[in-house]
Order: structure tokens, then C-alpha cells, then sequence
């Protein structure tokens, strides 16, 4: 196959694409993490102060594990790694700090490794001779409650490096609320005992009190990273430097609508600007510029290569019937987050103007609309402005914030520029939702087939009521 891109065989096309993309894991240089000086910076000033450790929290998807992987490669010593595990619904206290420590002695050095104390955790190290290697046990004291979890942090901390990093990612998916307030609690002891290691923790979630609550005053050891979606210069300086890198201009309006179709997911930018790069490397001829076809192209290969939770949350929202492709569509307009459900009817009538296709009567959308909270058809919609006094009526959101960027990639490869800038619940002005070139085929010719014998069903349902 002739080479699209100038200079580039396939080895050598992947191997550059995996230099200045990554799709699969996170980013670990502050050269390739955009768009967060401020964040990587607040975290430095934190781990820099004795006792101090820091907890980055937000939504799924905007970054949290590769800036923490960032700022630990940064604090942490030359003289060693930093550590990282993840939780699972059943870890505990005792399970992650053991796996914490396994990690560590791991990749001790053996002169540090072996020492007169004794442990219970039976961990093998390769001791390297100038002829022979043989495996010695050392043993490390269980860590069976808080007070020997301490231990173990100290006695690693004391001889894994000069300055130790833990990252504990994932922290939302331990179950157990009583076993997450206990890290609070860890903390706690870790700076009243002088400890000197420093933590990162991350996870999903609105605060941190709701993730690991526990001691109040364990809170004055641990600085909050609110981690927001990726702004809009950060975006763009990840399209940039992924073109530039293969010296392939990429037109403002291509570049501008990657930006807008990722919702400020870095995920999002990656895999499109990936996909967008294949295209161009499997042109015919060779590619210079960008065009609408390869990107239109690349939205296709983005979309069907997505994390499967995303892919099957949407299939399941979807089930078959158009309708409520466009429904999704409607919803993934404009720039709230929170939507009322009349602004919602707005957008879905523009869509379906567009579309050409007859819209839904009130009763039909609203019957859809509800199944889209349901279980059955994935809860990937959710009522919004939720408080202690209920919920306020007619406002709704995506269940996951992540959503709305795979829906509006959806939306573009079946040709409807939607939106996004359009903030309803401020009265902007109208919308440009416009259909572009584009292949409409949210369904197969079987799957519409039903889907308009439904229609024609309810339709009749109606006439005889």
C-alpha cells in the first residue's frame, strides 16, 4: 500500500501515533498533558508540604488519572517509581495498602530490602549475583487494621526512595462507604505520626466529602482537585501538536469541531484526532490538508472504536427505534448540562426539520422521553437539580457527562451539525443546528423497517382512542 503520509510506513505511522496520542494510557509528561498547568501546579505546591496529600475527583473521562500520574512522576524521587494501584468494589483499607506495599518491595533494591525486621506478607524478590539468581523471601508485617497499615507505609517509605509518590486511582469503586471513610482516618495518623510518603488519590465524584467522608479533621491534610472538563485552549493545543507532529495541516473549522464534538472530554480529542490521522494515512493519495470526507471518515472508525460502556449505554438507550436517536440528539445540543424538557422539545423539533421527518406527537415523545430513565433502556438520562427537597420538575441531564460527547459524535456522522454553544436558559440567540453532507443511517433497512411499523401502529392506537 502506498504511503498517505509522507514518509511514513505503517510500523512507523503507529509507533508516531502512539508518541503523540494516547487513547489506552494515561498521559504521564507535563509536555503532552494541555491544558493543565494550573491543576498540575496546585498539586506540587501540595505534595511539597509535609503531611499533605491530595485527592482529584470529577467526572469520568476528563483526566484525573493522567494528571495524577503527571504530578507523581513529578514529586516523586529519581531513585525510584512512583506506585500506583487501583481499587475494585471489594478493596479495603488493608487490601489497597497491601497492594501498596507488595508493589513497593517489588521494586526495592535488595541492600534496602533486607533488613532485621520481620513481616508478614511473603513477598519474593529477585536478589541478582554476578553468576547466579535466586529468589529470597523477606517478610513484612501483615497489615490486618490502621495501626499496622501506618507501619507498613512507614517502614516502606523509609527505604523505597527519597521521596516516595502513592497514586490510589479509582477510589470511587470501593463499595463500602465505611472502608472509604477509613482512608480518611489514614491520613489522619499518616501526619500525626510524621510520616513522610504522599498520596493521590482519585475518583469519580461531585466532592470529595461525598468519596471518602470519614474524620473531619483529615480533610485539613488532603487538597481538593476539582477537575473540570478540559477548556477550550487545551483542546486545541491537542489537535495542534497531533498534526503538527505528522505535518499535516488540519483546517480551523475541522479542528474547531473536534474541539466542540469532545465536550471538553480529553478522551474524546484523542480518539477522534487517532481516527482522523488513519484516515489520512489510508488516503489514496497523499494527504497535505485535512479534508470534510476524511474527517466525516474518521467520526465513523471514532464512534465504533469507543469505549464499549459508552457504545452499549447507547445502543440500549436506542433499542432499535430512530426516535430516539433523535431525541439523544436534541439533548446533546447547546452548552447546558441541565436542561428543561420544553428547550429539549425545542432542539428535537430543529433536528427533526432537518431531517425531514415528521415529528413525534407530544404524547409519543414524552412516552419515549420517560423510557430513557428507565433501566431497560440504560438510564442515560437522569432528572437534574436534584436536593434535599426532591426533584425540581422538567429539568434533566445526561446520567454521565461523558455521554453527551458520544452522542453528539453520533449526531455528526449521521450529518447534523448541532449547537453547542447555545445556552437556552439564557435566551441566547437561536440555534444553527444545520444538516450537512453526511450519511443519515442511525438504523439498518431492517431495524427502520420496524421502527416505522411501530409508528404506524401507535398512529392507529390514536385514531381509535
Amino acid at each position: 500500500m502506498d504511503m498517505a503520509i509522507a514518509g511514513c510506513d505503517l510500523p512507523t505511522f503507529a509507533t508516531r501515533l502512539n508518541e503523540v496520542l494516547t487513547l489506552s494510557v494515561p498521559v504521564r509528561t507535563p509536555e503532552k498533558l494541555f491544558g493543565r498547568d494550573k491543576q498540575l501546579e496546585t498539586i506540587q505546591l501540595a505534595l511539597h508540604s509535609p503531611g499533605r496529600h491530595v485527592f482529584i475527583y470529577g467526572d469520568r473521562g476528563v483526566g484525573k488519572t493522567s494528571l495524577a500520574h503527571t504530578a507523581a512522576s513529578l514529586i516523586q524521587s529519581s531513585d525510584n517509581r512512583p506506585i500506583t494501584v487501583s481499587c475494585d468494589h471489594d478493596s479495603t483499607l488493608e487490601t489497597v495498602i497491601e497492594s501498596v506495599i507488595s508493589q513497593g518491595m517489588m521494586r526495592m533494591p535488595v541492600d534496602r530490602y533486607k533488613t532485621s525486621a520481620t513481616f508478614g506478607l511473603n513477598i519474593p524478590v529477585l536478589k541478582a549475583e554476578a553468576r547466579v539468581e535466586e529468589r529470597e523471601t523477606s517478610r513484612v508485617r501483615s497489615v490486618v487494621n490502621m495501626a499496622s497499615a501506618v507501619e507498613a507505609l512507614n517502614y516502606l517509605t523509609e527505604r523505597y526512595s527519597d521521596n516516595t509518590v502513592i497514586v490510589i486511582d479509582e477510589f470511587d469503586l470501593i463499595r463500602s462507604e465505611e472502608q472509604r471513610a477509613r482512608f480518611g482516618v489514614l491520613l489522619k495518623q499518616l501526619s500525626d505520626g510524621d510520616v513522610p510518603v504522599r498520596i493521590i488519590f482519585t475518583g469519580i465524584g461531585l466532592s470529595v466529602s461525598d468519596l471518602i467522608g470519614g474524620h473531619l479533621s483529615s480533610q485539613r491534610q488532603i487538597e481538593q482537585v476539582d477537575l473540570e472538563r478540559l477548556h477550550w485552549t487545551g483542546r486545541q493545543r491537542i489537535v495542534e501538536s497531533a498534526f503538527r507532529y505528522f505535518d499535516i495541516n488540519i483546517p480551523d473549522d475541522i479542528a474547531d469541531r473536534i474541539c466542540a464534538l469532545s465536550d471538553g472530554f480529553p478522551y474524546y480529542v484523542h480518539l477522534m484526532c487517532s481516527k482522523l490521522l488513519h484516515e489520512c494515512y489510508m488516503a489514496d493519495e497523499v494527504v497535505s490538508t485535512v479534508t470534510r470526507d476524511l474527517f466525516l471518515a474518521s467520526l465513523d472508525a471514532a464512534v465504533l472504536s469507543a469505549e464499549e460502556t459508552l457504545r452499549s449505554c447507547y445502543e440500549a438507550a436506542t433499542c432499535r427505534d430512530e426516535h430516539m436517536h433523535h431525541i439523544l440528539w436534541a439533548m446533546a445540543e447547546g452548552a447546558d448540562l441541565n436542561r428543561m424538557k420544553d428547550h429539549i422539545i425545542t432542539s428535537y423539533i430543529q433536528v427533526m426539520k432537518y431531517l425531514d421527518i415528521e415529528p413525534l406527537t407530544q404524547k409519543n415523545f414524552d412516552s419515549r422521553f420517560a423510557r430513557l430513565r428507565k433501566e431497560n433502556h440504560g438510564s442515560i438520562l437522569c432528572h437534574a437539580l436534584v436536593g434535599k427537597d426532591g426533584v425540581r420538575p422538567g429539568w434533566f441531564r445526561f446520567r454521565e457527562n461523558m455521554i453527551r460527547g458520544f452522542v453528539r459524535m453520533q449526531a455528526e456522522k449521521c450529518g447534523i451539525v448541532l449547537d453547542f454553544d447555545r445556552q437556552y436558559s439564557a435566551h441566547t440567540a437561536s440555534t444553527r443546528t444545520a444538516a450537512v453532507r453526511g450519511v443519515y443511517n442511525p438504523l439498518s433497512t431492517v431495524e427502520r423497517s420496524v421502527a416505522r411499523l411501530r409508528r404506524d401502529d401507535e398512529k392507529e392506537a390514536e385514531e381509535n382512542e
